[in-house]
């Protein structure tokens, strides 16, 4: 559990400016989040809410944004989109 200037730290990087970060996942996962206090809830099918969390963890974790959104951008378009690389 995140304490102190970490959790502010946490919520600041995950809010962004002007709630792009947040507003960047919850519209590439298909979930809404809410930050309350120190917990952050989420709703949304099983799935999404999964790569909700992983990209919400990696943040945390000191990932940079444009690595999350690329990882965002991955999972939104599908592997569809991929099959020339396989």
């Amino acid at each position: 559990m995140l304490r102190g200037e970490h959790l502010f730290r946490a919520i600041g990087k995950f809010s962004g400016k002007g709630g792009k970060t947040k507003f960047a996942i919850e519209n590439g996962t298909k979930t809404r989040m809410v930050i309350a206090d120190s917990k952050i809830h989420m709703l949304g099918l099983f799935l999404n809410i999964k790569f909700a969390r992983d990209s919400l963890c990696s943040l945390i974790m000191g990932s940079p944004t444009g690595k999350v959104y690329f990882k965002l951008r991955v999972v939104t378009v599908g592997p569809r989109c991929f099959n020339f690389i396989l």
